[in-house]
Order: structure tokens, then sequence, then C-alpha cells
């Protein structure tokens, strides 16, 4: 098993023990669903990680997570992208491969040449982690840490 595997599988189980998901709830999606997204442009190859990250969990991945990185909303991140130039005309969709979102507000992809991912919010372009693994880490401490804040503000309003 690849090293990239490894992190994913435990990521996938650091969610699970943080409560995003329950190990049932977590689906795979198929080959032909990935190769639908790769589709979008083919002139991109999807990151090992994201691939396999998908095959494990990309058919329904974390109930309780902000981020949107499902097959479907992959296939759509597109028409995102699409509606983001209408306010942000000088954002290039060319050399991109989408994968997802932040509550419609942030896009995510790949671009051309690099495994990094990258997002976009209508005003700028930003490298979100060096790699799908890094910012699946990065997203899933900030969330959890979120979650402690919001559940330690709930127990002190109750006191």
């Amino acid at each position: 098993m690849h090293n990239e595997h490894k992190e994913i599988d435990y990521l996938i189980e650091k969610a699970i023990s943080y409560g995003f998901a329950s190990r049932e709830s977590i689906k795979g999606c198929t080959d032909e669903q990935i190769e639908e997204l790769q589709n979008q442009n083919k002139d991109i190859l999807l990151p090992g990680d994201y691939v396999y990250f998908m095959k494990k969990a990309g058919g329904y991945p974390f109930k309780y997570f902000s981020v949107e990185l499902d097959i479907r909303s992959a296939i759509c991140a597109v028409d995102i992208a699409e509606e983001f130039v209408e306010e942000a005309p000088d954002f290039d969709l060319s050399q991109k491969l989408f994968i997802g979102n932040y509550k419609f507000d942030v896009i995510f992809f790949f671009k051309k040449g690099s495994s990094a991912l990258y997002s976009f919010d209508e005003v700028e372009e930003e490298k979100a982690g060096d790699s799908f693994t890094s910012f699946l880490y990065s997203k899933i401490e900030s969330f959890k840490k979120d979650m402690d804040g919001a559940e330690r503000l709930k127990r002190k309003m109750e006191n």
C-alpha cells in the first residue's frame, strides 16, 4: 500500500473518531464516477491520493463536515466555477479541474502540472494544500477545533 493511501485511511479513521461520520455511512464512489469527473478536463490527471480518497469515501464521505467532498459535488463544481466567472471575469477556468466547494462560496480545484489543491473565493486564488492529503488533514483538524469550541460555548451558555 502506498504511503499516501495509508495517510488517507488514517484521516478517514480520524474523521470517524471525531464523529464526522460513522464507518457504516462512508461510501466510496465508482470508477465510472471518477472517470466522469476526470473527463471534465482530460489534460489534468487527478492526483493518486485524491482518487484513493474518492474510491474509499467519495460516494458519501463525512456527514458532519462543511467542505463538500463527495462525487456529486465534484462533478457539479465546474458549474459553480462558471457562476464565479460572472463575478470575477478574470478567473480563468482553463487548465483547472474542479472537485468541490465550501458552502458555494469557495471552490476547490487541481491545476495542470501540480498535485497541490487550490481554492478560489470570487476574489483570490490560493493554494489550499500542498496535496489533497494535506488539505484534508488541515480541514479535519480545523473543523474539529471549531466543533470543540462550539461545544465549550454551548456548555458555558447552559451554566
